[in-house]
């Protein structure tokens, strides 16, 4: 995540995903002694702004998923009104850890069945595959509540 996170900091693009669009009351706050006219110009903008760093934002947050080994995030991502049709990075910004999460009980039923059909895929793997195949076993492990690699 922290790359993730340097990989947008420049051009304000961390900034939108991270706080959303301007809101008309956090301009009142900040530009306090402006008048009402110039407020809402203000609000315009940085709403402008917003909107070509949020979507900065979601193109660099894209091009960072594996979307491959998570057809359940690129459905949503991908639906019809969906956060790929409107390019929302803070949207995407929002989803990625709700999706990483896996303490529900239906993302513990799939590790579950990820674990029970492991296999290996050759019969004789070199070190190597050897190597990746229980890298991918601990990392499943590791995800299943109440297991512990220590």
């Amino acid at each position: 995540m922290l790359r993730t996170r340097s990989k947008l900091q420049p051009d304000g693009a961390l900034t939108a995903v991270e706080n959303g669009p301007p809101t008309s009351t956090q301009v009142a706050r900040m530009y306090s002694s402006l008048s009402a006219s110039d407020k809402k110009t203000k609000l315009e903008e940085l709403t402008a702004e917003y909107k070509a760093a949020n979507l900065l934002g979601y193109s660099r947050l894209l091009e960072r998923l594996d979307l491959s080994k998570r057809p359940t995030v690129a459905a949503i991502i991908n639906r019809p009104g969906g956060i790929g049709e409107r390019q929302d990075g803070h949207e995407l910004w929002q989803m990625v850890p709700k999706a990483a999460d896996v303490s529900s009980d239906e993302k513990q039923d799939e590790i579950k069945e990820e674990l029970d059909n492991f296999w290996l895929l050759t019969p004789k793997p070199t070190p190597d595959q050897l190597n990746d195949v229980m890298y991918e076993l601990a990392r499943l492990w590791a995800k299943k509540t109440g297991n512990d690699l220590a």
